[in-house]
């Protein structure tokens, strides 16, 4: 988890890149807001404008986005450090 991109960017509460171990050209990269407003900050940065722009260049062979919540999973266990 990178922690430290809540001082880099508020409202980011971690993100994680992790590499597929038997695919080693595929990633699985996550990142968790506070909000939905977060979110729509986030769309305006230069590190977001950089990864489209990439993306736009074909090197993505395929990009999926899920929109998932925590909120609703009792005990604590949604977000571990």
């Amino acid at each position: 988890s990178n922690s430290r991109n809540k001082e880099i960017e508020p409202g980011c509460l971690r993100f994680d890149l992790l590499k597929d171990r038997e695919k080693p050209n595929r990633f699985f990269f996550y990142e968790v807001y506070e909000n939905d407003e977060a979110i729509a900050k986030h769309k305006t940065t230069a590190h977001y404008k950089g990864w489209a722009d990439f993306k736009a260049t074909g090197a993505v062979e395929s990009q999926a986005v899920m929109k998932l919540e925590n909120a609703s999973i009792p005990g604590g266990w949604a977000l571990q450090p």
